[in-house]
């Protein structure tokens, strides 16, 4: 027998020890002085028009500090890649996917704040709505979003066509040919720790300090910088443990910029942390896809040309489901030796989750 061999080599993960001990600090565990805790009202239709919202009620009931709406913030948007600028902090006008975040108040303790958004009175219009991209596609289906780089195609985030080499001359010497459909719908982390944020604004430094669930730190102070008008070096992220992220977390979940903009209209800390159904309903999935691949191979099995259409389903918003596009391309003709390859890939919006792209 051949001589055998074998290497070795020890490694610390770094928290692992205060993990099994119990004595890492996660997002829920903070507890500054003069905290206040948050809560979102979520919409409960899947697409609808915003005609009015009344919180006289709940900014009246003892205990609530603030309520806040789009209209208490600037209408500005998440950055999303850049070019798939499509969603604010809170819906402003329009909801487009059942638990979006419609409006959110600050109280002196969680119930309170719950029971404050039982309070608020939203009148909604209701519209059509699409739970699949094939749906959303149809010529009469009225428009979901469009973020500013979306083609002219109604409802369509991004579209990809592209033929790399002589397609119709390779598919005249192909021998065999075989096609397939695959699909699969979009799938959710479901991690341990649910999302959750602490935010701090101190009005005296005009620094805005964060605790946040997020696998993404730059990104998330990119994204809070841009969505609350202010300067990068305004916010500063503070170090918590993260129970799980998948993806799911590399973009700036919602309740960080909704606690940002509670402690900044409060001047106090808010601690905003949903429960496991909130997180359900309100974080990013990975895009479901309905995928077709043809091959064409000549007598040797070579392959002369793949072809492969793909639709995305971006969900409600663009988020990073065009991320799909660009991974996509590389697998779709890259790990085989492929002598031509033709692309039709599409990215559309429907009524769901905003979608994700996932390792």
């Amino acid at each position: 027998m051949p001589n055998e061999a074998s290497a070795t080599c020890e490694f610390t993960m770094l928290g692992a020890e205060d993990k099994v001990r119990g004595e890492a600090l996660y997002t829920g565990d903070l507890e500054l002085p003069d905290m206040l805790h948050g809560a979102i009202l979520r919409a409960p239709y899947a697409h609808a028009r915003i005609v009015s919202i009344d919180s006289s009620e709940a900014r009246a009931l003892p205990g609530v500090v603030a309520v806040i709406t789009a209209d208490d913030l600037a209408d500005t948007k998440y950055v999303h890649m850049p070019r798939f600028s499509d969603r604010r902090v809170l819906a402003r006008d329009v909801v487009r996917f059942h638990g979006e975040e419609v409006a959110a108040v600050a109280a002196t303790s969680q119930r309170i704040a719950r029971q404050a958004l039982a309070l608020i009175r939203v009148r909604y219009q209701h519209l059509a709505y699409a739970l699949s991209p094939e749906r959303a596609l149809r010529r009469y289906f009225p428009k979901i979003n469009a973020g500013p780089g979306s083609p002219r195609g109604k409802n369509l985030a991004l579209t990809f066509n592209r033929d790399l080499g002589d397609i119709d001359a390779a598919e005249a010497r192909a021998t065999y040919s075989l096609e397939a459909d695959y699909a699969h719908g979009p799938s959710a982390p479901a991690c341990l720790e649910a999302g959750g944020t602490v935010a701090h604004f101190d009005r005296a430094d005009n620094v805005l300090f964060v605790w946040s669930v997020s696998q993404a730190p730059f990104v998330l102070r990119w994204e809070l910088a841009e969505v609350l008008q202010l300067d990068r070096a305004q916010v500063r992220l503070m170090p918590v443990s993260v129970g799980g992220g998948v993806s799911a977390r590399a973009n700036c979940g919602e309740h960080a910029a909704i606690a940002a903009a509670l402690s900044m209209a409060t001047g106090r800390p808010v601690k905003l942390i949903l429960c496991h159904r909130e997180d359900a309903i309100s974080s990013r999935v990975d895009a479901g896809q309905r995928i077709r691949i043809r091959q064409s191979l000549d007598a040797e099995g070579n392959i002369l040309v793949r072809k492969s259409a793909v639709l995305v389903d971006a969900g409600a918003y663009a988020g990073l489901a065009p991320a799909h596009l660009i991974a996509g391309r590389q697998v779709a003709a890259g790990l085989y030796r492929v002598q031509s390859a033709s692309f039709d890939w599409r990215v559309a919006y429907s009524n769901t989750l905003a979608g994700a792209c996932y390792p």
